[in-house]
């Protein structure tokens, strides 16, 4: 009985140290912040930034992190260029705003509609007061930011 016991104690072990630590790795692999893109700050390329046959699905963020789903019309979205730009003007109100628009240069002639998905650290936009409103320019929403 005694030994029984102990298999059963050693078995345990054995499954707790491998869900903490196989949960461990595969929790980070989800999490993972590829949030690598920057917006651009160019109120210049803001105003000429082309912004036709984008179409945003789905903009969230989390803690600095802006995800944004859009579809377009090309052949694939290998080697596309999705921006972020930023007017560079603040607009001071309670809270404060943004005005921001993706960009995308698109020289595909192909009619297929594709999606894609891009992220982007936006914690270059953060301003004193721990949010900010960011009015997007391709949709008629805005979003608001909370930061620490």
């Amino acid at each position: 009985m005694d030994k029984n016991f102990q298999m059963k104690k050693i078995a345990f072990l054995l499954i707790v140290i491998y869900l903490v630590f196989g949960c461990t790795n595969q929790f980070i692999g989800q999490v993972k912040n590829d949030c690598n893109k920057k917006p651009l700050l160019n109120a210049e390329r803001y105003l000429v930034a082309p912004t036709d046959n984008l179409i945003i699905d789905s903009i969230t963020i989390h803690n600095n992190c802006l995800k944004v789903l859009v579809r377009f019309s090309g052949c694939n979205s290998e080697k596309l260029d999705l921006e972020l730009i930023d007017f560079e003007d603040i607009l001071e109100s309670k809270p404060p705003q943004r005005f921001l628009k993706f960009s995308l240069e698109n020289n595909q002639s192909c009619e297929k509609l594709i999606s894609h998905e891009a992220t982007f650290d936006i914690s270059s936009l953060q301003v004193e007061g721990g949010q900010l409103r960011l009015n997007i320019f391709n949709t008629s929403d805005s979003i608001l930011y909370r930061y620490d």
